[in-house]
């Protein structure tokens, strides 16, 4: 029992600290992703870590692959996270709310068996995801990877956002507006740098910069 909760440790973290000791101890530590359903235990997770000397990240949970499909949390968690998080005061204790803006739009490049490198407009963006949406095609690597990271898509993803995380939002529309999300997506990955004007540029900076 850690402080008026009951928390469950699994024993594999009892036996590694029973060999990180003394000075090792510090070197130690627990990554934990806080959703809706974890929310309730940081607090008394956190105390553990405080008394026994070790080191601690708790971070938003990223929604992509099996927890995008509802394994951590479910569906209905994408609309009562924050609430969670802020009724159990657990805002305080993350070590990040959202993502960086170097992070946010650093390039991206994945590998996928059998096809090659793919840009990515994000590092929790499953290829297979962009695949089904039929997209993979167009931000394939091959012999120009400037070209690839900076393509229409690439681009436009990266200056939707400044702040947040744009994976947890793919993954959100992915389930929720996956029609949408797709003519969107499949209308900028098919554009060329010569359909692009200096005019429509400026335009939709301009509507992202309201938008923020």
């Amino acid at each position: 029992m850690l402080t008026d909760h009951a928390l469950e440790l699994p024993s594999s973290l009892l036996d590694l600290m029973a060999v990180f000791k003394g000075n090792h101890r510090s070197r130690f530590g627990i990554e934990f992703p806080v959703s809706d359903t974890s929310a309730r235990d940081v607090p008394a997770l956190a105390t553990f870590v405080a008394q026994e000397g070790l080191r601690s990240y708790f971070e938003p949970v990223i929604r992509t692959g099996r927890a995008r499909r509802g394994r951590i949390g479910g569906q209905k968690s994408w609309s009562c996270e924050s609430e969670a998080i802020a009724s159990h005061d657990v805002d305080k204790l993350l070590a990040r709310k959202e993502c960086s803006f170097r992070f946010l739009h650093q390039p991206i490049a994945k590998f996928r068996a059998g096809d090659g490198f793919f840009a990515s407009p994000g590092t929790g963006v499953d290829l297979d995801d962009l695949a089904s949406l039929g997209l993979l095609e167009g931000l394939s690597v091959g012999d120009n990877l400037f070209g690839a990271i900076h393509s229409p898509l690439i681009v436009n993803a990266n200056y939707n956002y400044t702040s947040g995380c744009k994976c947890n939002h793919f993954s959100e529309r992915l389930l929720f507006d996956r029609a949408n999300l797709a003519a969107e997506w499949q209308n900028l990955v098919n554009l060329s740098s010569a359909d692009i004007t200096a005019a429509d540029l400026v335009s939709r900076l301009c509507e992202t910069s309201n938008e923020l």
